[in-house]
């Protein structure tokens, strides 16, 4: 009785070390798909331009006009496109190879999620710098920093339009071409949306934090200035969290008809 129970303990024991290192090869693979998107975009020169681009311009005028509040927001505004035109980018990488990853153990949103986490994590980093560079160099309050969560939810909703007009346009574009990630049309509605969602969130944070009289002088009314500096941006982060649960969840679903 005791050998049985004892052979009983070794098998059970020898299926969970099994378990177990399938789980831990599991997460590696998926760390490798990671690792895969963060080199094909240092290995794409525009990819490259795109990152560097929105870091210099900031750097170069804020130091030489002495100012920093409009040269941020605009090295978000043109970042945050950038993201949307690099996650479309990582995902047109995987059509060209396509049905190939179909048949890696990996669902459909293991697979996706790297196309917006890589762009969203990278340019977050790069504007988490900009911000750290100006408030050493200008001597700014720690508040400066409260705009990081908000890049974040910018970069993130940016990405996942880009991923979303990837999988539309993805019998239209030619995906031999590595300079056509989406159509002008395209191009200029994430636009549109990118500039809404700046001008509604960073925008009114950055003058409540550092220029209250001029947001005073806008909205007039001195009870609006918390809820249009404070409120504006939090609603814009809650609406673009909704906005990826709910496309999130239709990948999961293996849904790729994204809304």
């Amino acid at each position: 009785m005791q050998l049985a129970n004892s052979l009983d303990l070794g098998t059970f024991s020898e299926k969970a070390s099994t378990t177990e290192a399938q789980k831990i090869r599991k997460n590696l693979f998926l760390k490798g798909f990671y690792m895969k998107d963060a080199r094909i975009l240092l290995r794409i020169d525009q990819a490259v331009f795109m990152f560097i681009y929105p870091i210099a311009f900031a750097f170069i005028l804020g130091f030489s006009t002495k100012s920093f509040l409009m040269l941020v927001f605009l090295c978000l505004l043109i970042s945050t496109f950038y993201v949307s035109i690099l996650s479309a980018t990582l995902l047109k990488q995987e059509f060209l190879a396509w049905p190939v990853p179909l048949n890696f153990p990996v669902t459909s949103l293991q697979l996706i999620l790297p196309k917006i986490i890589v762009p969203t994590t990278l340019f977050s980093c790069a504007f988490l710098a900009v911000l750290l560079a100006f408030k050493i160099a200008f001597n700014l309050p720690f508040r400066i920093f409260w705009m990081i969560p908000v890049a974040f939810s910018l970069y993130s909703a940016a990405a996942m339009l880009g991923l979303k007009v990837m999988i539309k346009e993805r019998n239209r574009v030619d995906l031999s071409n590595p300079s056509k990630v989406m159509s002008t049309a395209n191009i200029f509605a994430i636009e549109g949306i990118v500039l809404a969602l700046a001008f509604a969130s960073i925008l009114p944070l950055q003058y409540y934090m550092f220029s209250r009289e001029s947001l005073l002088n806008f909205v007039k009314i001195e009870a609006l200035v918390p809820i249009v500096g404070i409120g504006a941006p939090t609603a814009v982060v809650i609406a673009i969290i909704i906005y990826l649960v709910r496309n999130i969840k239709k990948i999961a679903l293996q849904d790729t008809s994204i809304d």
